[in-house]
């Protein structure tokens, strides 16, 4: 028996008595099931859901009449999915008291030839139809009186990918099983497709448009009584949007809508739908349809009773030519979409490739294959020259190449990354730049695919930073000399003091001593080495006044202008500086030198004020103060000054760093960034000169300084200021002289009458 049942060509299975199997045969070549995962589950788990009804009636009434040898068709779902038509009959097995147990089902396959009657159906029934009932006779009788609804699309990505008459094709492989509507929407609501084919459609379409009231097309799609565009798009496509899956409704109009989402990399951009079935020839329906619509009764049931109608098979198939239709259209904008991202991309990346001012190139096995313009300007080949030559060329000696193919372009390999590093190449003429060279792999996975690099020629910046460094060391050394300048300034002045005492009482000792006193020999060599060290003090002196101011009258525009370069190497290329000469300023009279000190000490402070990148502006003018104007801001004098004002964008101070700001060796840097003489002595420099300065500054909102210098007032004003000088009488005067050394001053009480010596800051009479 097993081996009958081993051998036979159909499916044999055993149930009980509520259907749950307990034994079947070689399944799988039918279903591709294990037996075993069947034993234990019912039967109807496995009946396609459109026939589940009709077989669990059949089953409860061959339970209940005992009918055995009864024939049922319905379809058995696969392993994999797929369905499968048989024709089952059944026999209870009965116990020892004949009453029924289990039950035998015997079914045999028949898909194949269900599906050939099926297809013979559909061929009986498209060689019978009418001649004139195809999509494009249909759409060519169609004169829709408010246009096309597509010119209103919104430069929709459906109707721009695909196009009208391809979309039309399309829409025809479905219409023309079914002879209704069917409409291509846009994600946005916007039509890429529409069209209504049958009589009962394009009547209900054209009374539906009536009621909008409105000549204009949007007015009528937005007044929410165009009914076909509402059950459409509103009711049907936008639910499938929502649902992103299939949807059926029944529309407006009597029949039925079946709309397909339409995907395209993974997002839904639009929809797709058709009408499908009879139209409604109750009676009660129509004459409600004519009432919505106002249409004649007479008419609607003319053209309902004039509807060919379509068997169940056809709008199945046409169904899955819609689906079919949606996932070629998303397919095809997918498609579309990708290669014009492509295109979007490498026309991007060209442009930036050609318009980069860096030189951008790209190496396999460090062999040139590509580079830009720029890259061409900076080493001075052509790009035939460059192409598929090793990139040797490009640097002034091996070490060099070596050093960036083995050292930093491997290590950027190994990591997967972007790298840079400094190095040096070799221009054509022989010109040696700096570069700072950027390289990432082509394929992170495959390195034999490539580098690709950028280059930065950073001569200049290299060039500026020396420059910065020396202009700083500089500066720092003259702030430094500046500090020991005063220092020795002090020291030196009291210390000529005390070698004016001793040389004026030497002097006196001399006088009172005779020559041939052995003491003369000694005062002598006191005095001579007395001289020598006030010619010591003397240099320290000089050293101290190495600012020896020397005031002339000057144009502050051009002195300005005439150390801006200087400026700008030392504040560095950060930094914006930005010069707003005013215009016919009045002469002032200064040592131009002062005027760069000023402008160096403020510019320097700018610079460390700011982070990073900022604004530096050096501005000049005239300005005058009245006393009244001074009485209302104090540390104001009243007169015409020239204005010299330094302002950035900096960090700002504080009110207790404004209230120190000027005093000497008071500074706000870290220990060995500044001496804090700067700006004491950029104030000093000022008083010298008869000008004030004032600053204004918040935390946060940078700084400015306004220096005020006085006006020049012109030599022809001045001679004639100043009181014509009377020749002296001559005869007898009294000089008063005034020391503050009293030793200088002490005077021999036993030289009365004689002439005495007297010093003055150094100087004898």
């Amino acid at each position: 028996m097993q081996n009958i049942i081993d051998t036979t060509s159909d499916l044999v299975a055993v149930t009980d008595m509520e259907g749950n199997f307990t034994f079947l045969g070689p399944s799988h070549r039918f279903l591709g099931y294990d037996p075993d995962l069947l034993v234990g589950r019912n039967v109807m788990e496995l009946v396609h859901p459109d026939d589940y009804q009709e077989t669990a009636t059949a089953f409860a009434e061959f339970l209940a009449n005992r009918e055995d040898g009864r024939k049922v068709e319905y379809r058995y779902r696969r392993a994999d999915g797929d369905y499968l038509w048989f024709e089952t009959v059944g026999k209870f097995i009965l116990d020892d008291a004949g009453n029924p147990k289990e039950i035998l089902f015997v079914s045999r396959d028949f898909t194949a030839r269900k599906r050939a009657e099926e297809e013979l159906k559909r061929i009986e029934w498209m060689l019978s139809r009418k001649p004139n009932s195809s999509i494009q006779a249909q759409a060519e009788n169609h004169d829709q009186g408010y246009g096309d609804l597509t010119k209103l699309n919104r430069d929709g990505i459906i109707l721009k990918s695909i196009g009208h008459e391809r979309l039309k094709s399309f829409a025809g492989d479905y219409l023309d099983l079914l002879g209704t509507s069917s409409a291509i929407y846009e994600i946005n609501g916007d039509y890429a497709f529409g069209i209504f084919a049958s009589g009962w459609c394009r009547m209900m379409d054209r009374a539906s448009r009536n009621l909008c009231n409105t000549p204009d097309n949007v007015e009528a799609l937005n007044s929410g009584r165009w009914l076909c565009h509402e059950s459409c798009w509103t009711d049907c496509a936008k639910e499938a949007i929502a649902k992103r899956a299939e949807v059926e409704i029944e529309c407006n109009g009597g029949i039925r809508m079946y709309a397909v989402p339409i995907f395209a990399g993974g997002n839904v951009i639009g929809v797709i739908n058709f009408g499908y079935g009879d139209p409604p020839k109750d009676p009660e329906k129509l004459r409600m349809l004519a009432d919505i619509y106002h249409l004649n009764y007479d008419d609607l049931l003319r053209e309902a009773t004039a509807y060919d109608s379509r068997p169940s098979y056809i709008i199945e198939m046409a169904k899955n030519r819609l689906n079919s239709t949606a996932k070629l259209i998303g397919s095809m904008v997918e498609t579309k979409q990708a290669m014009e991202g492509l295109r979007k991309s490498e026309n991007y990346i060209s442009s930036i490739f050609r318009s980069a001012p860096v030189g951008i190139g790209s190496v396999v096995s460090r062999v040139l294959q590509k580079v830009n313009s720029r890259l061409c300007e900076m080493t001075g080949y052509d790009e035939t020259e460059l192409i598929g030559q090793s990139a040797r060329m490009l640097y002034p000696g091996d070490e060099d190449f070596e050093f960036v193919g083995r050292g930093k372009y491997a290590q950027i390999a190994d990591d997967h990354a972007t790298g840079m590093v400094e190095t040096r190449w070799q221009k054509k003429n022989g010109t040696i730049i700096d570069i700072l060279l950027s390289s990432t792999p082509v394929n992170l996975q495959d390195h034999s695919k490539g580098v690709t690099f950028t280059a930065v020629d950073i001569t200049e910046r290299k060039q500026a930073e020396a420059e910065k460094e020396k202009l700083q060391a500089q500066l720092t050394q003259a702030q430094k000399m500046e500090s020991v300048g005063r220092l020795a300034g002090g020291v030196a002045h009291d210390f000529n003091n005390m070698l004016g005492v001793i040389l004026g009482h030497t002097e006196l000792a001399l006088t009172k001593t005779d020559e041939d006193n052995d003491l003369v020999s000694n005062l002598k060599e006191i005095q001579k080495a007395a001289k020598r060290s006030a010619n010591t003090t003397k240099q320290l002196l000089a050293f101290a006044r190495k600012d020896i101011i020397s005031p002339k009258q000057i144009d502050l525009n051009d002195t300005v202008e005439s150390i801006l370069n200087m400026l700008r190497r030392l504040i560095g290329e950060d930094l914006d500086l930005v010069w707003q000469p005013g215009a016919h300023l009045w002469p002032v009279k200064m040592d131009p030198t002062q005027i760069d000190q000023i402008l160096a000490n403020l510019c320097v402070n700018a610079r460390d004020a700011i982070s990073g990148v900022g604004k530096l502006t050096i501005e000049t003018g005239k300005k005058t103060f009245d006393q009244e104007y001074c009485n209302d801001h104090p540390g104001f004098i009243p007169g015409d000054f020239v204005l010299l004002a330094v302002s950035d964008n900096g960090s700002g101070m504080d009110k207790e760093t404004l209230d120190n700001l000027f005093e000497p060796f008071f500074t706000t840097k870290e220990v060995g960034k500044g001496t804090g003489l700067g700006l004491a002595t950029v104030y000093g420099t000022v008083k010298q000169n008869n000008g004030f300065i004032n600053v204004y500054s918040e935390p946060g909102q940078g700084s400015t300084f306004k220096i005020y210098l006085p006006r020049l007032v012109d030599d022809e004003q001045i001679d004639k200021a100043i009181p014509e000088k009377k020749a002296s009488a001559g005869g007898t005067e009294t000089i008063l002289l005034v020391e503050d050394e009293p030793t200088i001053l002490k005077n021999d009480p036993d030289d009365a009458g004689e002439e005495r010596i007297f010093s003055f800051d150094g100087c004898h009479t």
